[in-house]
């Protein structure tokens, strides 16, 4: 990107590229931005009070700036952290911390900043070590919210997005996700939420060639936002795409599974909450709270019994393995949580894993 670009309208780039990279700070009209720079996700209140109640153009304007700046900066901060990594002193490296793009997301959401919501997508269609450097997992919480609050009205132009061979996996993710809050939200949208998902399912039918369209993990994904909204009309277009491959078994089950499990009722179970700032910020602190819980080494599977694998038939009638699920609305397991590199620590802190606990003994 060369000085003076319009953010929104820069070509497609990987992040890595240099001759994009700006090393000075941005100017902001409201200094209460430098805030989002040196706060993590306990950000007080108060501050987030201050930054809402400022004037609004102007701060539309520098929270692009910020979501500009991480992407302009994205090897400054990188290789800073890596400083931090080869040093054993944490005193050196308080002040700027690695939330501001987070914070600049989720407060765009929360006004409703349509004018930001190109400079949304231009954050989504950067490659996974920036998404990855930025928001970790955390991405899955709250990302999907600020583009429905944006840009709910904008469905060809997430499609677009999408279909851009350049959008990688975890962009193309929080897309379908926020596609399917506006099915569960805005029930009178019906039939334009489910010629999205059909217009979706065709292009993964004729994209052979795209390997990142055809992957069928995200294949499975849109199968399992369709089976949330139940639209069997898609029917078709699903069988399609499981016929070629592109839509993973493990992800939403079988065939046979899916075809059951279209034509059932609506019961909204995929249907998210939308949250103030305030809630938003609280629901993630909850989370890494819970997940500091969820400690593998606690697992006990001395009570486990052959028996309990009596309910579930491991050959078919012909003796070969079951691939199948007992049911699409079977509580899914989930993994006890590992944190990365990047993500919030699980000690609460607020700081990133790496920069906490990540190299203390496990006592």
């Amino acid at each position: 990107m060369t000085t003076g670009e319009s953010f929104e309208n820069s070509p497609l780039r990987k992040v890595y590229v240099r001759e994009s990279q700006n090393p000075v700070e941005p100017e902001f009209t409201n200094p209460e931005i430098k805030w989002l720079y040196c706060n993590d996700i306990n950000i007080e209140q108060e501050k987030l009070q201050v930054i809402l109640s400022l004037p609004r153009e102007s701060l539309i304007a520098d929270l692009k700036k910020v979501l500009e700046d991480s992407v302009r900066r994205f090897e400054y901060f990188r290789d800073k952290e890596d400083e931090f990594d080869e040093s054993d002193d944490f005193d050196d490296f308080e002040g700027e911390v690695s939330w501001f793009p987070m914070h600049a997301i989720v407060i765009l959401g929360e006004i409703k900043a349509s004018e930001a919501f190109e400079s949304l997508l231009e954050v989504l269609k950067q490659d996974e070590d920036y998404l990855e450097f930025w928001f970790g997992d955390l991405i899955h919480y709250f990302f999907w919210e600020a583009l429905y609050k944006t840009g709910a009205d904008k469905l060809d132009r997430m499609l677009k997005l999408i279909l851009n061979k350049e959008t990688g996996p975890t962009g193309r993710f929080v897309i379908v996700y926020c596609i399917e809050q506006v099915g569960h939200h805005q029930p009178e949208r019906k039939t334009e939420v489910s010629e999205w998902f059909r217009k979706l399912l065709s292009s993964i039918a004729d994209s052979e060639a795209d390997a990142a369209l055809t992957d069928y993990d995200f294949g499975g994904i849109a199968v399992w936002s369709i089976l949330d909204l139940t639209y069997p009309e898609l029917m078709p277009e699903v069988e399609k795409i499981y016929e070629m491959g592109s839509a993973s078994p493990g992800t939403c089950g079988s065939i046979e599974i899916v075809r059951e499990e279209i034509n059932k009722p609506y019961n909204g179970i995929g249907k998210q909450i939308l949250m103030n700032t305030f809630d938003r910020y609280s629901e993630m602190s909850d989370i890494l709270l819970k997940d500091m819980s969820d400690d593998p080494d606690d697992y006990d599977d001395s009570d486990f019994d052959d028996s309990d694998l009596e309910d579930y038939d491991l050959e078919d009638d012909e003796g070969e393995g079951n691939t199948g699920y007992y049911n699409y609305n079977t509580e899914p397991y989930i993994a006890p949580y590992k944190p990365g590199r990047n993500d919030p620590c699980v000690c609460g802190s607020g700081k990133k894993y790496k920069k906490c606990c990540m190299n203390k003994p496990e006592n």
